[in-house]
């Protein structure tokens, strides 16, 4: 799970512990060989692991925080630092995976980012 020229995550998990940052791990799927890797960087992160099926099937539930989470979102993503030369940083801001995060970003508060005290809670 490390990458070369990269920090190891203990280093990085460690560095997180030091600060007050718990850090969870989601699984993505059930393949045994990686279950290790994630509990141990919930271990190290001093937080919880959880999987989740890669398949799909989370439901969403609408809480009374989702808007200000929206929000806070937007403005964390708008501190976003691309670097490398004036071309390159110019490139990555106008890529197609930064278009389409904003999209999704926008649509997703479109969509039901409210608290309805009415609706069902499973």
């Amino acid at each position: 799970m490390d990458y070369p020229n990269d920090v190891p995550y203990p280093q990085t998990l460690a560095e997180a512990q030091r600060r007050g940052i718990r850090v969870n791990a989601i699984q993505c799927g059930t393949l045994a060989e990686t279950t290790r890797e994630w509990m141990r960087i919930a271990q190290l992160g001093n937080g919880g692991y959880f999987q989740v099926e890669q398949s799909g099937g989370a439901v969403a539930i609408a809480t009374p925080y989702d808007e200000s989470l929206a929000k806070l979102s937007a403005e964390l993503d708008e501190t976003r630092i691309y670097y490398g030369r004036a071309e390159e940083r110019a490139k990555a801001e106008s890529s197609l995976d930064h278009k389409i995060f904003s999209a999704v970003r926008e649509q997703a508060a479109e969509k039901g980012l409210s608290y309805d005290k009415a609706a069902p809670v499973y």
